[in-house]
């Protein structure tokens, strides 16, 4: 799998807000994600693409989980654009 640059500095960056670790914080348990995304302008963007794979992908490279299988229940919602780069608060927990 090829990663682009911008795909590898997101994934770099998650590691450093989650802290370097070597085994995830949850194994196996079933979780439920929150995501509060803010967009870095007011263009139209689709949820869905915007709050998907890639937030997935990170975490678990960050491991935080070991699978993205391990999330049943997905929450999401766009908040207003207030004049930073953009940004996604996230919560997770055991479901």
């Amino acid at each position: 799998m090829y990663l682009t640059k911008r795909a590898m500095d997101f994934k770099l960056m998650t590691i450093e807000v989650v802290g370097h670790r070597t085994e995830p914080i949850y194994k196996n348990e079933e979780l439920k994600i929150e995501m509060y995304l803010c967009p870095p302008d007011a263009r139209l963007r689709d949820l869905d693409n915007f709050a998907g794979k890639a937030i997935f992908d990170a975490l678990m490279g960050a491991n935080v989980f070991t699978d993205d299988s391990q999330i049943k229940h997905i929450e999401s919602m766009f908040i207003e654009p207030n004049g930073t780069k953009g940004y996604c608060d996230i919560i997770l927990e055991e479901r």
